[in-house]
């Protein structure tokens, strides 16, 4: 085997890591989406209220829509449903975010948080939420700081929920980057190249050079683009592309 084809072989397993981590990624936020829609649809009601977002079998519903993904997803670190109401007959708001974390044993955290707690958080003003309500399909928000819940650089994915055309919620789930580092860790230290991949915005992920830290923004005029590979909502640069 010549050194050309082995670097190339080595690139594509690479290659090959990241369109399996994006894949999945994709399709658990789109399954989860799915299930929560049943979770309304199976609902005496389907109309977004206060009420219908109190109700303890909606709350069940949703959590055990979640648990599935927290278990069995080696991507997802944490996983939950957003939704916003304004009540205007009555000038008020109600807020919900069923929001459940990945614990090395089965038994798996529950975020905590009252009407006032969640009211001055505003979920609304976050990317993933106020992004995702028009969108087709599901919005990937970072790397990000997520000084909620880990405290470490996250991606998040984001879906709407629609029932009968009426808009109820965002699916959500994190996938932290040192995971997604780790999961590629083994195909990235085999290429002597410089490698970067970015989310679709050229925001930096994952790096093997200081050069390009994590968050820093790739510019056009740094990149060939006819040299990008693409495996959304991921891009993949490789020396040659980056000066």
């Amino acid at each position: 085997m010549d050194i050309t084809s082995d670097k190339q072989q080595r690139i594509q397993r690479l290659e090959q890591k990241i369109s399996s981590i994006a894949g999945l990624f994709m399709q658990s936020i789109q399954q989860l989406a799915a299930d929560f829609q049943q979770v309304f649809l199976s609902s005496a009601t389907q109309n977004l209220t206060p009420g219908i977002l109190c109700s303890p079998e909606l709350r069940l519903g949703l959590q055990t829509a979640i648990q599935p993904r927290l278990e069995n997803d080696p991507y997802c670190h944490g996983a939950g449903f957003a939704s916003y109401f304004d009540q205007k007959q009555t000038n008020s708001e109600y807020w919900l975010l069923e929001w459940w974390l990945k614990q090395p044993t089965s038994d798996h955290l529950q975020l905590e948080l009252d009407q006032g707690t969640q009211q001055r958080l505003d979920f609304r003003t976050f990317e993933w939420f106020n992004h995702t309500e028009c969108s087709q399909t599901p919005y990937i928000h970072g790397p990000y700081v997520d000084y909620i819940c880990s405290t470490a650089y996250t991606l998040t994915a984001a879906q709407p929920i629609y029932v009968n055309q009426q808009f109820m919620g965002v699916a959500v789930m994190d996938l932290l980057v040192a995971t997604f580092e780790e999961c590629i860790s083994e195909e990235l230290k085999l290429i002597d190249d410089v490698v970067c991949i970015t989310n679709q915005e050229g925001r930096v992920i994952v790096s093997n050079t200081a050069k390009y830290r994590i968050g820093s923004l790739i510019h056009d005029n740094q990149v060939q683009a006819y040299q990008k590979n693409t495996y959304a909502p991921f891009h993949l640069y490789f020396s040659g592309t980056l000066h």
